[in-house]
């Protein structure tokens, strides 16, 4: 029974790993197409705040995205930053909940719905993202270890027109 246990493990632990079809590491890119990541806030009220994604181009070349995993949130829309082409760019946006009770109070706090728990279909550490992209018909998985965190940048507030 306890061999049967641990096969049964064994093999759901090897079926998500067998969706990777490809493993890089950032620090094997050129120092202009290493990947990172880079939190941003908007500077206006209900401008939201999230996370920018930088991608060598060269994971997507002569495919088609389908998605991009990365902490927990899955992005299906990527865009060149340059005209150069060897950079890529994906944006998550984090949920604006105005709903949200923030009081002293804790028993008006206990409104708040949990947020869901969703699905995600790899364990990424922080520094890790799922590239997904067709390639002569099939769905490739890319996963890209190592991504550096640079600093946030805080977009400065709006003024009103006059």
């Amino acid at each position: 029974m306890k061999y049967l246990i641990a096969l049964a493990c064994l093999a759901l632990i090897s079926c998500n790993s067998q969706k990777i079809s490809a493993t890089k590491k950032a620090e094997n890119y050129n120092l202009n197409e290493r990947p990172y990541a880079q939190e941003w806030l908007g500077g206006a009220p209900g401008s939201g705040s999230g996370i920018d994604l930088y991608l060598p181009a060269s994971l997507i070349l002569n495919a088609e995205l389908q998605a991009v995993y990365f902490r927990n949130m899955t992005s299906t829309q990527l865009r060149f930053t340059n005209n150069i082409k060897n950079m890529t760019v994906t944006r998550f946006n984090q949920p604006i909940n105005k709903d949200l009770v923030m009081d002293i109070d804790q028993q008006k706090e206990m409104q708040n719905t949990p947020p869901e728990a969703l699905d995600f279909p790899f364990p990424l550490e922080d520094d890790e993202a799922v590239v997904e992209v067709k390639r002569d018909g099939k769905s490739e998985y890319i996963k890209v270890t190592g991504i550096e965190y640079k600093e946030p940048i805080a977009y400065p507030e709006m003024r009103p027109e006059k």
